[in-house]
Formats: C-alpha cells, sequence, structure tokens
C-alpha cells in the first residue's frame, strides 16, 4: 500500500514540475495553437497534452472524485488520459490523475526515454510557433 502510495506522489510530482514547465513554454512562445499537434503523441495525443491532462488529474484528484458528471475543463483531461492509456490495464487507484500509467507511456520504461520524448516535444512545439512567425530560415 505505502509503495503505491508513494510511485502515485512522486508520479504526479513529476507531472505537475513538467507540466508547469511545459506550460510556461507554451505561454512565452505563443505556442497555444500548436500544444496539441506536435509530437511525440501517444494513441493521437501530444506529449504536452497528456503531461498537462497527467497534472490535471493528479492536482484536482478530489474534485474529480466527486464530480459527477465531469465538467468540460474535466472532461477534457480525462478524455486525454482515457485515450492516452488506450489498451493498457486500468490505473491502479494509488494513482491520481494516473501520473503513474501515464508516465510508462511517455517514458517506454526509462527516463532517458522521457527526457528525449519532453524535450523532443518542446523543440517541436518551438519550431511550429517559429515557422508560422515566417522566421524560420
Amino acid at each position: 500500500s505505502a509503495t503505491s502510495f508513494g510511485a502515485g506522489i512522486y508520479a504526479g510530482s513529476l507531472m505537475l514540475m513538467l507540466s508547469t514547465m511545459l506550460l510556461r513554454l507554451r505561454d512565452d512562445i505563443e505556442g497555444r495553437p500548436y500544444w496539441s499537434k506536435m509530437g511525440p503523441c501517444f494513441n493521437g495525443h501530444s506529449t504536452g497534452a497528456i503531461i498537462e491532462a497527467g497534472a490535471n488529474g493528479f492536482r484536482h484528484a478530489d474534485e474529480w472524485a466527486k464530480t459527477r458528471p465531469p465538467t468540460t475543463q474535466q472532461k477534457r483531461s480525462q478524455d486525454i488520459i482515457t485515450a492516452s492509456l488506450a489498451g493498457r490495464p486500468q490505473p491502479d487507484v494509488g494513482s491520481p490523475g494516473a501520473c503513474v500509467e501515464l508516465l510508462a507511456v511517455l517514458s517506454g520504461g526509462t527516463f532517458e526515454c522521457l527526457a528525449a520524448n519532453v524535450f523532443t516535444f518542446a523543440h517541436n512545439l518551438a519550431i511550429g510557433v517559429r515557422q508560422s512567425d515566417g522566421s524560420a530560415s
């Protein structure tokens, strides 16, 4: 029980940190129009959108548990989480926002792969914004 709880807390904390970092980048470079379009993608959702949804699920787990039916905003994140985990076992109850399971998808089981996917997404987001501004060479 403690192991499951600890994994959920650590995974959720990592998702919050990654989400904060990527959302700050998105806002700084005005990348909102490209947020859901840039790869790497998993089951049709961008790395950034998956991280944002997982962080939302972790941050608001108590609200999500008692809100029936979910609000439009909650449902948007819940749909991304569900689609991202398609074909995988149901998330553990000790994993708020399914962060443990989402990190498994994003990482392929290694920290190096997670880092590569996050930085590739950030790079692709910046390139997409740059190209749309016409400032690409």
